[in-house]
């Protein structure tokens, strides 16, 4: 039985998403299985996902991230749920970071990697690396789905879905920590 399914939604980026499964495939030790969820594309991520023998949903035409997140969702199976875009690139033990992060206590719902962002000091000429929470990765348990549902539009302005959901389980009695590390790939764009 696969115990974790990593959803990763896609629109127009299949050079991005090889490279995604790419260091999911090279840096996975646990059993998973690859969800891609494919928004409407028009180039060639459908046939690469045939190719690679990948499970996918094709959607006819693009809708929001939210919607094609909780279509994956409605697919997977497995206790834990990964959702990631296809700009994400795993480092090394990942999921296994993740996933003892998540289960370090039953009140845990949520794990959250930390990603390597480079921002400018102000007013000098230095670049200075910080790890920040990724926005482009969560892990869930599917007790949470359960308990709470689905992603929703975020109520809060200016909030990411993944921060809103990280509220929501709060408000549930549930905590998130940050385990994992991933890199972004900064050369994509982002679906709407």
């Amino acid at each position: 039985m696969i115990n974790t399914n990593v959803i990763i939604p896609t629109y127009n980026a299949v050079e991005l998403l090889k490279e995604c499964v790419n260091s999911i495939s090279k840096h996975t030790d646990e059993e998973y299985e690859i969800i891609v969820v494919d928004n409407g594309s028009d180039d060639g991520t459908y046939e690469y996902c045939c190719k690679e023998r990948i499970t996918m949903i094709s959607l006819p035409w693009q809708q929001t991230f939210i919607t094609a997140c909780n279509n994956g969702l409605k697919l997977s199976s497995g206790e834990n749920l990964v959702i990631m875009t296809e700009k994400t690139i795993v480092k090394p033990h990942w999921l296994t970071d993740m996933l003892e992060g998540v289960y370090l206590a039953d009140q845990i719902g949520i794990a959250r990697p930390t990603s390597t962002a480079y921002v400018n000091e102000s007013g000098l000429n230095k670049w200075q690396r910080i790890e920040q929470i990724s926005n482009e990765c969560i892990l869930m348990k599917r007790e949470l789905i359960v308990k709470i549902g689905y992603f929703q539009k975020p109520q809060t302005p200016g909030s990411g879905i993944f921060d809103d959901y990280c509220e929501r389980a709060r408000q549930a009695g549930y905590r998130w920590v940050k385990a994992g590390k991933v890199e972004i790939n900064r050369n994509g764009g982002r679906q709407s």
